[in-house]
Parts: structure tokens; C-alpha cells; sequence
């Protein structure tokens, strides 16, 4: 695996070495970090694909359960894809259940032999971690609860945040994190800048169009979004002046 994906920042590498010198094995330390780093990616990576194949899945289940429910007579073809659909969902479901595993014995570790406890909770990379893994223990508290399903799914979908622990393997990553946390000044000072322009030019377009027939342009903050499609030169096409302006 390339260097990128073996470097660990400093206060990883200050508990990886408190744990290994707990074994008293410091002359393998150059074995144990790149083996913990791929043995983590590899897990990150499992999870995102499983998350992602589990929302197929579920949709093809509710799908073969509807047609098997609304069939004149019993399809024994549907019943079939539904029993297959419900193992899939028993594998993916394993497979997240072992990278949560994962995920939460490495937290867990890395905790217990942290030197510097609350310097390790405030580390915005051990953040994300406990982010990455508390949604799945509170989704599963709050399955039985039907009247929050709502607040479940919103739970679930912070799974996804699993993908931004690939920075923690990353130094290009990390990199990039540090030029956007140092350019805050310069990015918010952009972003000043294009609403001003969005807001200018709403405005114009809004008068210059607002009395066409069947006109899009029915209000400035209607207007915000034709705006920034065509300084941004994306241009849908969804919205289009009708005047010479």
C-alpha cells in the first residue's frame, strides 16, 4: 500500500506506540502501523459499498413484497425473489455489523491508551469516528419505535459519514482538510462575493421579468437559482429569460 494510505497523524502514531509498548513488541512497530491502516480502510471501504448496496436491496425487497402481496394467487417466482432478497439482507447486515465492530474495538483501544484523554475526545478526527459509530447503536435502539421512523432514517443516513475516516489513513486528505480550515477567511470572503452577485443579478433578471406571461422569474429568491446556475455556468435550461433584457 502506497505511503499515503500508511501515514497516521501524530497523536495516532502516540497511541499506537502506547499500545505496542504495552507488549513490549517496539522493534515490530514498523509491521504493526501499515497492517492497522489497511486492515481500517479495508473495513471503511466494505462499509461504504454495503451501505450503499443495502439501499438496493431494501428497495427490490418492498418492490417483489408488493407485487407478492397484490398477486390474484400465490407466485411461488415472487416468493422466491423475496426469500432471496431477505438473505441478502441478513449478509449485508452481518457484513455492517462486523465493520461496527471494527470500528468501534479500534475506537475503543485507541481511547484506553491515549495519553492525553481530552486532547483525544476534541481531535475532530476521533469526532467523526464516534459520528461514524453512534448512528448504527442508536438506529437499532430505535427500530422498534415505529412512530420515529423518521428520526431512524436520519440516523441511518449519517452512516454514510464512515467515508470521511478514510482521512484519517490519507495524508492528501488531511492535507486537503488543513488548506480549507486555514483559507476559512478567503473561502467565506468567495462566498461573499457570489452572493452578492447572485442577489445583484436576481434582482435585475426579476424585474426584467416579472411581468412576461408564464414567467419563471416570480420573485427574487425564485430568481436565486437561475442566478447561480449561470454563474456558475452549469445552465440547466430550466429557466430562461424571455425579454432582451
Amino acid at each position: 500500500m502506497n505511503t499515503s494510505i500508511n501515514i497516521i497523524a501524530y497523536h495516532e502514531l502516540v497511541t499506537y506506540l502506547n499500545i505496542v509498548e504495552l507488549h513490549g513488541n517496539l522493534s515490530h512497530i514498523i509491521y504493526f502501523l501499515p497492517v492497522v491502516a489497511v486492515i481500517s480502510v479495508t473495513f471503511i471501504l466494505l462499509s461504504t459499498v454495503g451501505l450503499a448496496l443495502n439501499s438496493i436491496t431494501a428497495t427490490t425487497h418492498e418492490s417483489h413484497l408488493y407485487e407478492h402481496n397484490n398477486s390474484t394467487q400465490s407466485n411461488k417466482t415472487h416468493w422466491q425473489l423475496v426469500q432471496s432478497n431477505l438473505a441478502n439482507q441478513r449478509h449485508l447486515d452481518n457484513l455492517e455489523l462486523v465493520c461496527i465492530a471494527w470500528f468501534t474495538i479500534e475506537y475503543v483501544v485507541r481511547f484506553a491508551v491515549a495519553p492525553y484523554k481530552c486532547a483525544f475526545l476534541k481531535s475532530p478526527m476521533n469526532t467523526i469516528d464516534v459520528i461514524a459509530i453512534l448512528p448504527y447503536y442508536i438506529s437499532k435502539a430505535l427500530d422498534s419505535l415505529t412512530a420515529i421512523s423518521k428520526v431512524v432514517q436520519v440516523f441511518r443516513l449519517l452512516r454514510v459519514l464512515r467515508v470521511l475516516k478514510l482521512a484519517r489513513h490519507s495524508i492528501g486528505l488531511q492535507a486537503l482538510g488543513y488548506t480549507v480550515r486555514r483559507s476559512y477567511k478567503e473561502l467565506g470572503l468567495l462566498m461573499m462575493l457570489v452572493a452578492m452577485g447572485v442577489l445583484i443579478f436576481s434582482s435585475l433578471a426579476y424585474f426584467a421579468e416579472k411581468d412576461e406571461k408564464d414567467t419563471g422569474f416570480k420573485s427574487i429568491p425564485a430568481t436565486f437559482w437561475w442566478a447561480i446556475i449561470t454563474m456558475t455556468t452549469v445552465g440547466y435550461g430550466d429557466m430562461s429569460p424571455r425579454t432582451t433584457m
